[in-house]
């Protein structure tokens, strides 16, 4: 029997956590995606068909950053309470620390951590060929 190649099984993870993230509406279910450079969450996860929902404080560790933000690689980690966080900035990964965490928030120099969620009327969908939420 093959084998897949060494760390082919976490590539395959990574993949999944970032580009498709299942996202369950009426669960309370939500989901993590990267917004693009200087992009705020509400278009990160509008461009994806969801709802930027406010549970920036679920990310308020550097253990929680790493589960959230799918294997990114970080150089360092800090905490931060600023409106935009989390984010990466230039390699940094900087966790929310307040409470203050909004979906509008954007900065040139950020890549937002954002949480989406299914919009009201679709639910998540696992096949991994269109993103989870469908009519």
């Amino acid at each position: 029997m093959e084998h897949a190649p060494r760390g082919f099984d976490r590539v395959v993870q990574v993949f999944f956590l970032i580009c498709c993230l299942p996202c369950v509406y009426g669960e309370g279910g939500f989901c993590w995606k990267w917004g693009a450079d200087s992009q705020s969450c509400t278009d990160a996860c509008t461009s994806a068909g969801l709802l930027c929902v406010k549970k920036f404080d679920k990310v308020g560790s550097q253990a929680a950053f790493q589960e959230a933000g799918g294997g990114v690689v970080c150089s360092s980690y800090n905490g931060g309470s600023w409106s935009g966080h989390p984010a990466k900035y230039d390699g940094t990964c900087i966790y929310q620390t307040g409470s203050t965490g909004d979906c509008t928030s954007s900065n040139s120099d950020l890549i937002r951590l954002c949480s989406c969620q299914c919009a009201a009327g679709t639910f998540s969908n696992s096949d991994l060929k269109s993103w989870p939420c469908e009519e």
